[in-house]
């Protein structure tokens, strides 16, 4: 009974020291981190980046949950680190320069393989160049990978909050439904953004969840955790 014991409270310590144990909205990252790691699962995650990275249509709305959500517990997921190219990038589709924009898109998605402005903007600038083929390659994941967003939470509370893993995601999200911030604040690791109305989604507010990001609130500030 108390080696039974032991066994419980030691299991429970490992689950929390691992970040396992949570649940975001409608977000299990303790399943997700789970079978991402399970190497007989169907989303284990080497098998499932490289189908995604081969363009793979058939992966499923929870193989890509999976991969978006899993994609935080990868050594390459650093959602602070600066990525100048991006500012190359839309500077490059700005300019119509789609050729070179594609170019520096492909570079920089090595390293963010879900980053949704470089997913959208080589979609648009396959398909000014008239490559539709190629255009909805990229279409498709970004609509798959917005349908996880949408998913993972109403964005109506911060208890129901929309579970991101970057800040340009937030972003990308509501450009792509029209909506415009008013003013935003961050408080215990939810962004609660006060949209300009009217809008489509009839709302004052929109919250999204930025735990995984490791913010914490300082006043307006938003800060690392160490």
């Amino acid at each position: 009974m108390k080696r039974n014991l032991t066994f419980s409270l030691l299991f429970i310590c490992l689950s929390l020291y691992t970040g396992y144990g949570q649940q975001i909205s409608n977000v299990n990252f303790t399943d997700i981190y789970k079978n991402i790691s399970t190497s007989s699962s169907s989303y284990f995650y080497p098998v499932l980046l490289s189908r995604y990275e081969k363009n793979d249509t058939t992966l499923t709305h929870e193989q890509y949950k999976h991969l978006y959500y899993g994609f935080t517990q990868q050594p390459t997921y650093d959602p602070y680190e600066k990525d100048l190219r991006q500012k190359e990038f839309n500077a490059l589709i700005a300019a119509k320069d789609y050729q070179k924009a594609i170019a520096v898109g492909k570079e920089g998605i090595k390293k963010s393989p879900f980053n949704m402005n470089y997913i959208f903007g080589l979609h648009y600038a396959y398909d000014n160049l008239g490559q539709q083929a190629e255009s909805q390659k990229w279409l498709n994941k970004f609509e798959k990978l917005l349908e996880v967003l949408e998913k993972s939470g109403d964005g109506k509370t911060s208890k129901t909050a929309i579970v991101v893993i970057s800040i340009g995601d937030e972003q990308i999200y509501m450009e792509t439904l029209g909506l415009t911030v008013k003013n935003r604040d961050l408080s215990s690791g939810t962004d609660k953004i006060i949209l300009e109305e009217p809008n489509e989604l009839h709302q004052k507010e929109l919250y999204f969840n930025v735990e995984k990001l490791g913010w914490q609130a300082s006043g307006n500030k938003r800060t690392v955790k160490k």
